[in-house]
């Protein structure tokens, strides 16, 4: 529960005001399951200690006099529903506290609980002194669906109020590993197209969190189940049913989905597959890329990688080829990027993994690769090349039709290995040093600033890459060599 300290407060204002203080949602219910402690010893709570409070009377008077007396500072969320946040820190050793403060909705608690989403949100506790969770409120049930591990929709009318609560249901799921009652995935199927309501970036960030948990794929294949995913993303309906050829043994979405299964066995595998690198996988894999992680992002391009072989779809030969579906996909998760108002870096990285998640399995193709190819190919992928490795790899295990083999397979594994190796280990080849400027190639050659220049450096990098330029004077004469030629 809150410390005695904060929990005296509270009461001294509610006391003065003449209203009744309520603790209510996910922290009670983390609280019974034992993710966080009932105890008020502040070092038993999570980094970011949230609490919700539900006030009867003036919720934005009891918020601003709580403020005050916290110390804290006021955010009012919504001046017509008179919800606010106080976000305070007591002393600096200790984490951030956020409570969040709303008006009771109805005549008392218990008509509040009943407009809320799901049974085990819809907890409460009055607080007081010495209150504990014997004397939790629980209208709807909520505690035995704890104890059963389940979802339940409180009812259709809970959706209609805020059809976000459609994706949220599955959210919770995921993180919880709760299971959704049969009678609310009825719900959730028969008024899924209500997601198309709500505000994008809502949406999306409820589907960022379902994608960070360590098991995604199972969630991301109930929200295609429900018919909430074709209502975020409805580019992959065309990729539904579409055959392919020999190599594949699912249709292209289904294939998509098993990507996303295999990108989550690899990297829950890191230390067994790649044990020289794996520290520094996981610490690429954890980077926060505007406000989610890289990790996130991959799972999501997982599922979009093969997005563009519906539009590209022929027959050569009597075989079905998807010619340029990469180049296709990579525009085409462009504009689902810019739709869903990911944040333009987020975007971009989504874009160049799908363009570039074919490039490695030429690479298998070409038999020997070159310095010039592993240049060229960390050149092109940019800071996604580790990303773009993995992608293919994960491809590479969910395809698995008759004329795919296990040779083939494994080939694919230790190129990725290669590279990962010429990578880390700082090889000219996938990280060229810099040895020369734009100014260097204009002062030594006496040339004036054009598309010469960037063609000269290119050159120049790539002659370092292949270990044919050692230092800085042999990159000028390269230079000028490569002027008169």
């Amino acid at each position: 529960m809150l410390n005695p300290q904060i929990t005296n407060t509270i009461l001294q204002i509610a006391e003065k005001n003449g209203q009744e203080v309520f603790l209510v949602g996910g922290y009670v219910r983390d609280m019974i399951l034992g993710i966080v402690s009932d105890k008020d010893a502040v070092s038993t709570l999570p980094p970011i200690r949230d609490y919700d409070l539900v006030v009867s009377g003036d919720a934005i008077a009891f918020s601003c006099d709580l403020a005050a007396a916290l110390g804290g500072r006021l955010v009012i969320l919504d001046q017509e529903t008179q919800t606010s946040r106080i976000i305070c820190q007591q002393e600096m050793s200790l984490p951030v506290m956020e409570i969040d403060i709303s008006p009771l909705k109805g005549p008392d608690i218990i008509a509040d609980l009943h407009l809320r989403d799901i049974t085990i949100n819809a907890l409460a506790v009055r607080l007081c002194q010495g209150c504990c969770l014997d004397q939790i409120i629980d209208p709807l049930n909520g505690l035995d669906d704890l104890k059963q591990k389940q979802i339940q929709l409180i009812g259709k009318h809970s959706i209609i109020d805020d059809p976000l609560r459609l994706i949220r249901a599955v959210r919770f799921s995921a993180q919880l590993g709760f299971t959704i009652t049969p009678e609310s995935m009825t719900i959730i199927k028969e008024l899924a197209h209500l997601i198309s309501t709500v505000s994008i970036e809502r949406v999306v960030y409820e589907l960022l969190l379902i994608m960070d948990v360590e098991h995604a794929h199972p969630y991301i294949t109930l929200l295609d189940d429900l018919g909430l995913l074709k209502e975020i993303i409805p580019e992959i309906l065309p990729a539904k049913d579409v055959p392919q050829n020999e190599f594949h043994h699912l249709d292209v979405w289904n294939h998509q989905l098993q990507t996303l299964f295999c990108l989550e066995d690899i990297c829950h595998r890191l230390q067994e597959l790649f044990p020289r690198w794996h520290h520094h996988l996981q610490e690429y894999l954890c980077e926060e890329i505007s406000g989610t992680s890289r990790y996130c992002l991959l799972k999501l391009s997982s599922i979009l990688h093969d997005i563009g072989k519906p539009s590209c779809r022929s027959i050569e030969n009597g075989r079905l080829r998807f010619f340029g579906h990469d180049l296709k996909g990579g525009d085409m998760v462009e504009a689902i990027g810019i739709r869903l108002k990911l944040s333009t870096k987020q975007t971009e990285m989504l874009k160049n993994m799908v363009k570039h998640h074919m490039r490695p399995g030429y690479l298998v193709e070409s038999g020997e690769v070159t310095d010039r190819a592993v240049y060229r190919f960390f050149k092109a992928a940019q800071q996604e090349g580790i990303s773009v490795l993995l992608l293919s790899l994960a491809d590479r295990y969910a395809t698995m039709g008759p004329a795919s083999s296990a040779e083939e397979t494994q080939k694919h594994y230790e190129l990725v290995c290669y590279l990962l190796d010429k990578l880390y280990s700082h090889q000219p080849s996938a990280s060229p040093p810099k040895l020369i400027t734009g100014h260097d190639l204009m002062d030594h050659l006496c040339l004036p600033s054009s598309p010469l220049i960037g063609r000269l450096l290119q050159a120049v990098e790539e002659g370092v890459a292949e270990g044919r330029i050692t230092d800085r004077m042999g990159a000028l004469e390269y230079a000028r060599q490569a002027i008169t030629e």
